[in-house]
């Protein structure tokens, strides 16, 4: 991704790991693909180049209305295929940080009450969330995942737990 402001640029890119560039002193940054050191080159990022907004990209509400869409592609798209008697019997859905879940749960939720249900998928070695829900609590991973998936390298936060737990 790139983007301008203040005469400035920086380049963001995954591979592995993320890069800050500021042409004005050509420094540059990079982390490890670790929540903890992703959110502090945010912040570094932030401050230089004065972005006053940073959403996140799981855990903020208007996320997760929009996460809510893909269930409503699938929706139609499979009433179009089917017919409009078809029904979905079950949806699996990853987890990750609970942001697609917890807009997929949602919307199909209120679209067809409990005639579908949706079950969340996680790899055993990133299971955050069904060590929450079966302690009835928030419980993080120990530790990042050993895999090449962004999306576990993440933990649930209280907006989509919140969510989730209910689902």
């Amino acid at each position: 991704m790139l983007h301008q402001s203040n005469s400035q640029q920086f380049v963001i890119r995954t591979k592995r790991k993320y890069t800050f560039l500021n042409q004005h002193n050509k420094q540059e940054r990079s982390c490890a693909q670790k929540s903890c050191k992703r959110q502090t080159l945010t912040l570094f990022i932030r401050k230089t180049v004065h972005i006053l907004l940073t959403v996140s990209r799981y855990d903020d509400y208007d996320v997760i209305v929009g996460q809510g869409t893909v269930f409503l592609e699938m929706y139609n798209q499979f009433k179009q295929q089917h017919g409009e008697d078809a029904h979905f019997d079950a949806i699996i859905c990853p987890v990750g940080g609970g942001g697609l879940m917890s807009g997929v749960s949602t919307c199909c939720k209120e679209l067809l009450g409990e005639k579908c249900k949706v079950y969340g998928a996680e790899p055993l070695n990133a299971n955050d969330a069904q060590r929450s829900l079966k302690s009835g609590r928030l419980i993080e991973n120990e530790a990042p995942p050993k895999t090449i998936c962004d999306g576990l390298l993440t933990n649930m936060k209280e907006k989509t737990w919140t969510i989730i737990r209910y689902a």
